[in-house]
Parts: C-alpha cells; structure tokens; sequence
C-alpha cells in the first residue's frame, strides 16, 4: 500500500518511506509462545548496518538448558530484517530476567523467547589489530555522484507527486471556450480541520483598509486591481448562503513594482495563514511536481538561435478557471470604501499564493502542448522546453519559419484562453517584426550590436 512516511533516528538524517505492507509476527517455533499479531510495517531501501557488527564467542556465557532463544545465533553478524515499533514493546516481554555474564549482559523472557542484550564481554588477553583500508564508501559515493549527473529520460516523483498527478488527470477538464478548469487537489483529512479564517482575514483587510487611507496612491491602484479581477470575472460576489457555507478566506495586501510594464501593484492572496484550527490551506494542498526545464537549460538553448522569440503569458493563472465547489476555498472580503459594508467575494481562477497554483498553471501547459500536438507540433514544442512558468524564452535562423511558428503559438495557446503580451524587438526583420507587433511578442535579432540579455532581468 502506498504511503508517505519521514522516518529519523538517531541525528539529523531522515529517509522516506513509500510502502506499507502487513505482516503475521509469531515466534520461530510453537513451543516457544502461541503468540502471532497482524503488524504494519514502513518499508525502507535498508533498516541499519549488520548487527552485531562483528561476530563474538559465547562459551564462557551462563545459559540455561531449557532456555529457547529467540535468535539462537545472536552473537553472529547479519542483517536486520525488520523493526518492531514500541507500541508493542510492552506487551512482547514477559516477568522473567537473569544474568549471563559478569559484565552486564542478561537474558530477558518474551513471547518470542529469550532475548539477549547488554555489553559484550572481552574474552581474552591477547589482540590482532588489523588495518584495513576500504574504498567501499569511495565507491558508493562516487556511484552517487555520477547518478546525479546523469541525464535521466523520466523523473520519479514523490507519492504525493504521483497521487497529485492523477488527482489532476482526473479531475481536470476543458469548458465550451476551451479554458481549463481544474479542482484544488487537496490532502484528504487535512483539508476537513480548516478551522475559522473570516475574522483574521477582516481584521487585516482593515489593517491594509487603514495603510491605504494614509496613500492616496495606493488606494486608487488598489482599488483598480481589484475593479479589474471583478470586472474580468476573475472573482465574483457570493450570495448569503454561499458566505456562510464552510470556507477558507485568503487574508490579501498590495505589494509594489515599480520596475513594472504592465501592472505596478499586485495584490498577493495568503494561503499559509492558518484559521483557527493551526491549519491552512496551503497545509492542505498537495504541490505537485515540476514539470519545466530547468532556466539554465532553456537559456542555454535560447543562446543558439539567431532569432530571439521572447513573450510572456498574460495573467496565466487567472486564465485558468477553478472548479465552482473548490471556489468556497477561496473566499476575499473586499469593500470600496470605509463606509461601506464588507462583502464576500470568492476567486474563480488559480490563484497566486495558493500551494498549488504553479503546478496547475505549468500543467495545464504541459497538456496543452500534448493536446496540440498534432495540429500545431512546433508550437507544441515550444510550449513544453521553452517556457519557464509564463514566460518564453525560444527562438528560430529564419525568417519564414518564424512567422509560421508565431502563427501556431498564438493559435495553440488561444485555443485554452492564453495570450502572449511583454515583446521586444532591436531586428529590422521587416515582416516578422510587424507579426511580433501584432500578436504582442518579439523577434530580436542576436547579432545586432544592440543586443544584451540578462539572465536576472525582472519583467
């Protein structure tokens, strides 16, 4: 059975286990106890080093004759198999226990028959030191590394990665429009402990309602952002019934770019405040895997085009509509004024500050590009190696080829609601550029002298 499970010891270092299995455990004879439980077991790629961790002599070791061991051969060394966990402990040991040895070492009674612990004695006077130089952990590190670096045709995910990508799979559909509309894939039994998140939510509205009184500025921006998600039908306001209908509010505030061509402020929805319950909603969500090249790999290849094509999703998160019963997840309160009544609102797209927001967003792509496969396959690729989040970062040498590929971009991404806006040009490519102009992308041509890219430009 699948499972997702950080197991830690001993120190700072933590495995995951993936499995869960059910076993039967009885003793290794029946004479020895009738005991047998049905027990769980987390699976690991290796329990612990052999134990113990060399082999000793239990001749001069005081035994009982009628003492049935557990493990008849303890004092030799060998894998752990298995690890019983301590809810049992108890109930596994029996009254009896004796000495065997001076140093310390006894024998204690259990169902499974007696086990043995305790220091083990040295026996004799006389030592052999034997060096020994091993290149065992050499090599294994070594095996690690190129591992790392080598070039893998599939990742593997998580299993919350793989339970998020079925989730998706499955729930995921297209409307009339063609627009994607998705469900929040949620952590079942986490997302039913949302406790109360109304009141902190109003209290920072207010707060944030206070700060844009004393900025005149600020509050006409802040106010147009939010006219514009209404009027977008990016969010919309929600009925009495539906305002008190259980629900998560995002808590929102504005954040400022300045450096912006487009929208100088953007206001940011907080889905890691916790209700009170301790829980939030992105402690609800699953995240999803990534998808995506890495961005140096895309602007290693976005380097060997004479033809720079470069473009950015516009508001590609609010382009992709969230199912109508997950919409009660996503409750703002909002108002104009101070003088009027607060209002509900509730998010009908993905929405920034979610969890899950930049997996669903670059899956939809991802599906995009295999659904255009066939009718657009240039732009398909395009959308599956050079896009990072929203923005595009490819290219083409010719002209022709590059008017034809602009043509399936926009037609493909059209298709599902997106559109491309941010371009740039220094080319005097004549007709292409006249094409970028006209669908918001643009052509720049890396051989002029004009041409600079920076990998840490902000846009």
């Amino acid at each position: 059975m699948p499972v997702y499970l950080a197991i830690q010891g001993i120190g700072p270092s933590q495995i995951v286990s993936t499995r869960l299995v059910t076993a039967v455990v009885s003793p290794r004879s029946p004479n020895i106890s009738s005991f047998a439980e049905e027990m769980q077991f987390h699976v690991l790629p290796k329990l612990t080093v052999s134990l113990p961790t060399a082999s000793f002599s239990i001749e001069s070791w005081n035994f009982p004759d009628s003492a049935l061991l557990a493990d008849p051969m303890f004092f030799e060394t060998g894998p752990i198999d298995l690890i019983i966990g301590a809810e049992y402990y108890m109930e596994l040991l029996k009254e009896e226990r004796r000495k065997v040895t001076n140093e310390g070492s006894s024998m204690q009674d259990s169902v499974f028959g007696w086990i043995v612990s305790g220091r083990i004695p040295e026996v004799g006077a006389a030592y052999s030191v034997v060096h020994i130089c091993s290149t065992a952990e050499i090599q294994e590190q070594l095996s690690r590394f190129w591992e790392v670096e080598a070039c893998h045709s599939a990742s593997t995910f998580s299993v919350e990665e793989s339970a998020c990508e079925e989730f998706y799979d499955r729930t995921t559909f297209r409307n009339e429009e063609g627009r994607y509309v998705v469900t929040l894939p949620k952590k079942e039994g986490i997302i039913q402990q949302l406790g109360d998140s109304r009141s902190t939510a109003v209290k920072r509205f207010m707060g944030m309602e206070r700060r844009c009184a004393n900025n005149p500025e600020l509050k006409a921006q802040y106010a147009e952002f939010m006219s514009d998600y209404l009027s977008m039908g990016h969010m919309r306001e929600l009925s009495e019934e539906e305002t008190s209908a259980s629900s998560y509010y995002l808590p929102h505030h504005a954040v400022m770019k300045p450096d912006s061509t487009t929208t100088k402020l953007r206001v940011v929805f907080d889905a890691s405040c916790r209700t009170s319950s301790g829980i939030s909603l992105n402690d609800a969500l699953m995240v999803g895997p990534v998808f995506q090249d890495m961005i140096v790999g895309i602007a290693f290849r976005f380097r060997t085009h004479r033809f720079a094509l470069v473009g950015d999703v516009a508001k590609m998160y609010r382009m992709i509509l969230l199912n109508p019963a997950d919409q009660q997840l996503q409750k703002i309160v909002w108002r104009d004024s101070a003088e009027e009544p607060i209002r509900t609102f509730g998010l009908v797209t993905v929405t920034y500050g979610t969890e899950s927001a930049p997996y669903l967003a670059t899956k939809c792509l991802r599906r995009l590009s295999d659904e255009g496969q066939g009718a657009y396959p240039k732009a398909a690729k395009i959308l599956r190696k050079d896009f990072y989040v929203d923005d595009m970062l490819s290219g083409v040498d010719d002209i022709e080829k590059g008017k034809q590929l602009i043509d399936q971009i926009i037609e493909l991404l059209q298709s599902a609601g997106f559109s491309l806006r941010k371009w740039n040009s220094v080319s005097g490519a004549g007709g292409i550029e006249r094409r970028a102009v006209d669908f918001g992308i643009g052509f720049i041509d890396r051989c002029s002298e004009n041409f600079r890219f920076d990998l840490g430009a902000q846009h």
